[in-house]
């Protein structure tokens, strides 16, 4: 069974390759950042306490890893897990990872991918990325942009940069990534269980690297 994580800095693709490995692999697609949506919507239907969770958000204060971990082991315990699944935006740190290891040997992750983005590519994703108020399609000033500029193709609607595509946002973002995350990478590699993907290719050229590794 896979039981793979992806890591990836923002804009490094990861949500991409995250819907075309649910698709060709057949693996339940758990992001935590999503559980977390539908905790405060009001549609998350585990059993942790939702309440508490709502509180640490609404205050702005980061959840403790061990509620955390709770929640992922929650997920992937339910039956659509069964067949194996694709972690994305968990692990976020060392500890985070050694606490999930050190649960259940049985489920510890058999793979793990970190797609890897120079900054600089990541600055120029994320940058020149605009937005659709209305319907959410994305464009890029170089690599997707709108027939008329500034203009949805889809409904006319003006686009806007989201606060999370602006410079300083992203400079902190990155930030963040680097120092919270990017341990896991020598963590995973003295496990054994880490392979570098090339994020700086093509869409399809990174899918196939992550076909190659998994279907070994």
């Amino acid at each position: 069974m896979l039981r793979v994580a992806l890591i990836a800095p923002p804009g490094g693709g990861k949500g991409t390759q995250a819907a075309m490995m649910k698709e060709h692999f057949g693996l339940v697609h758990i992001a935590t950042g999503d559980i977390f949506r539908a905790i405060v919507r009001g549609e998350y239907k585990g059993n942790m306490d939702v309440e508490m969770i709502k509180g640490y958000m609404a205050r702005g204060e980061l959840i403790p890893d061990q509620v955390v971990i709770d929640l992922v082991v929650e997920r992937i315990s339910q039956p659509d897990c069964a067949k194996g699944y694709l972690m994305d935006g968990f692990p976020r740190t060392v500890e985070q990872a050694k606490a999930f290891d050190a649960i259940d040997p049985s489920k510890r992750l058999t793979h793990v991918l970190y797609l890897r983005v120079p900054r600089e590519v990541i600055l120029d994703r994320l940058l020149g990325r605009w937005t659709c108020p209305t319907c959410q399609a994305v464009y890029h000033e170089k690599t997707h942009p709108p027939k008329v500029a500034g203009i949805c193709d889809v409904d006319g609607t003006a686009l806007i940069q989201r606060e999370d595509d602006k410079e300083e946002t992203i400079l902190k973002r990155l930030d963040i990534y680097e120092k919270q995350t990017m341990p896991l990478i020598s963590y995973y590699r003295d496990a054994k269980i880490l392979t570098e993907i090339d994020g700086n290719a093509t869409i399809y050229d990174v899918f196939s690297q992550i076909k190659e590794v998994l279907s070994a």
